[in-house]
């Protein structure tokens, strides 16, 4: 089982104040309730109108990750802002299909090795 978590866009939107938390909090809930599911976490991609709280919300989530990782939970993280043009959001928040394309390719190559 794989789980992809690209979450916290909403939140740019409607407040991302305390954010982070509840991001951390989900990978927890995930990783108690899917034990041996692979959970590959995400920053979010670009939200040009909101782009300072973006960078902030994104920063600490590899370390979150690692974290998680080292305690010998099976999570791994995925970058899906790096590189990511804001050309491709359709409406400036959702990607459009190039942006879904460019976002699955990320998925699939961290994902690859896990796949039998």
């Amino acid at each position: 089982h794989i789980i992809l978590l690209h979450a916290g866009t909403n939140d740019m939107v409607q407040g991302a104040a305390g954010a982070t938390d509840r991001l951390a909090s989900l990978i927890d809930l995930l990783i108690e309730e899917a034990p041996d599911a692979l959970i590959v976490v995400s920053n979010i991609i670009p939200l040009p109108f909101a782009a300072d709280a973006v960078n902030a919300f994104n920063a600490p989530i590899p370390g979150l990750v690692q974290s998680r990782a080292e305690a010998g939970a099976h999570v791994v993280f995925v970058d899906q802002f790096e590189g990511f043009p804001v050309s491709e959001l359709g409406d400036n928040v959702h990607p459009d299909e190039n942006g879904y394309n460019r976002m699955a390719a990320k998925w699939f190559a961290a994902i690859a090795e896990y796949l039998r």
